[in-house]
């Protein structure tokens, strides 16, 4: 049993939010951008449960800057969790 409670059909989204690093940027490929791997990890642990991670990442944004993406780029989405790395 998993630590996180939901059922099989529930979509588990989220969202993360940040600048380059986010996006990928360093990274040899978008696969191996850490809102991939998060995804993959987690399908791999929540097995049965879609999973949705999505990549607010912008190259260059500064926290002020993601912060006036929060509204468009995040609750948009009605994500049950947010990561936000600045």
């Amino acid at each position: 049993s998993s630590m996180l409670d939901l059922n099989p059909w529930t979509l588990l989204t989220i969202v993360a939010l940040g600048s380059s690093s986010t996006l990928g940027t360093g990274a040899s490929s978008e696969e191996h951008s850490y809102p991939a791997v998060l995804r993959r990890e987690l399908a791999a642990l929540l097995q049965g449960h879609e999973i949705d991670v999505i990549n607010a990442g912008v190259g260059g944004n500064s926290a002020h800057q993601m912060y006036q993406r929060i509204e468009s780029d995040v609750l948009s989405e009605q994500p049950q969790l947010v990561v936000w790395q600045t």
